[in-house]
């Protein structure tokens, strides 16, 4: 911390003794080194994040051409072609339902 530094005379004439401002110079180089990391694993993240994205638009592509392939190379083997569907998405969690007693199961 360059102002510890400059007023190290200034500061010590005020009341500060020399190990509060070693605790300065130290926390302020705690805090640097820490907001490096942060902004580093910020960018590390973006950069996972495009990836991820590539990869799935690129499986997503696979998936179809694959598909298609597969729905013309088995348009007169039905039972075969059934494989090849897309599964369907979920809807959601079950809701609870009362019973006659007035209380929710666990679900």
């Amino acid at each position: 911390m360059q102002l510890a530094l400059e007023y190290h005379d200034t500061l010590l004439g005020n009341g500060l003794v020399q190990a509060d401002i070693d605790a300065l110079n130290s926390s302020y180089g705690l805090l640097v080194s820490t907001d490096a990391s942060q902004e580093n694993a910020k960018k590390l993240q973006a950069t996972a994040t495009v990836v991820r994205n590539d990869a799935a638009t690129k499986l997503k592509d696979l998936m179809l051409r694959t598909r298609s392939f597969a729905k013309t190379c088995f348009a007169k083997n039905p039972e075969i072609l059934l494989q090849f569907k897309s599964i369907p998405k979920g809807k959601g969690t079950a809701k609870a339902v009362e019973t006659p007693t007035g209380t929710t199961p666990a679900v």
